[in-house]
């Protein structure tokens, strides 16, 4: 039977359970997602415990989720990509560092958000 039949007419727990699978899968077997969300975290509360503002806390967290998204994404491309086409291909790569620029287009924006935030705490302390 095709995954896309099995996949169908599933409950929601079990979608979750295969979700869940996914990025344990993931952070087991991947550097960068682990290195961004174990970094992502860790700065948010190092973050927190000297500024203390919650909203900035809340801030990080919501980037960093959304780095470890944009990497998970970002992985599974190139799966995908070294799946369909195992040997070095110009497309393939250019469609690699595509996805990888999502995640550090995000990484980026949460440094410079961040950076900018904290200033602005600063000043008005």
């Amino acid at each position: 039977m095709a995954y896309s039949k099995k996949m169908k007419n599933r409950t929601d727990i079990e979608r979750a359970q295969t979700a869940a699978e996914g990025v344990h899968f993931a952070f087991m077997t991947e550097l960068g997602v682990k290195k961004l969300s174990i970094v992502g975290i860790t700065l948010s509360l190092l973050l927190f415990l000297w500024i203390r503002d919650w909203s900035l806390l809340k801030q990080s967290f919501m980037f960093t989720g959304l780095v470890v998204f944009a990497e998970l994404v970002n992985t599974s491309i190139e799966h995908v990509c070294d799946y369909v086409q195992p040997e070095q291909e110009r497309m393939i790569k250019k469609a690699k560092d595509i996805a990888a620029g999502a995640t550090f287009t995000l990484v980026c924006t949460f440094l410079l958000i961040t950076v900018v935030d904290i200033i602005i705490i600063l000043i008005n302390r």
